[in-house]
């Protein structure tokens, strides 16, 4: 049987103690979703400022769109780097779990939300892209950090 490859091979997570990576793993999933958020919120915002792109123009919906597929990916990518061991598994336990809780979230937004079913269907589809993308990424075992 061949020896699984630490995806965090070469980061400074790999320095971390086991039990360490093995209580982290989650927050860490968390925090890859809210870079997410955090990171395309600020390239939104300098576009909207540089170009003068409005809220719901076109460059807003490109956005909107690529924060949904990174934070499925991220979501994903970041909890299962962080976990010693097992990293494919935790990939497709944290995909399950992510999709379910977005498609909770899907199904409980229908009678609030103002965006059109079919561009909020769209959002979680790419979410679940994003995260199955994740998974094949970690099935390739290429560390991270190289």
């Amino acid at each position: 049987m061949e020896k699984e490859t630490d995806l965090a091979t070469g980061t400074f997570v790999e320095k971390w103690p086991s039990w360490l990576r093995w209580v982290l793993f989650i927050p860490s999933a968390i925090i890859g979703s809210l870079l997410t958020v955090i990171v395309i919120g600020i390239l939104n915002w300098i576009s909207m400022a540089w170009i003068g792109a409005t809220e719901n123009g076109l460059w807003w919906q490109v956005f909107q769109l690529a924060q949904s597929f990174m934070l499925g990916l991220l979501f994903v990518l970041f909890g299962a780097t962080v976990i010693p061991k097992g990293q494919f598994a935790t990939s497709i336990v944290l995909m399950i779990v992510g999709t379910i809780f977005w498609v909770l979230v899907f199904l409980a937004s229908q009678s609030t939300s103002t965006q059109s079913f079919w561009l909020q269907t769209l959002h979680y589809i790419l979410m679940i892209a994003g995260g199955g993308y994740a998974v094949y990424l970690v099935h390739k075992g290429e560390p991270l950090g190289q």
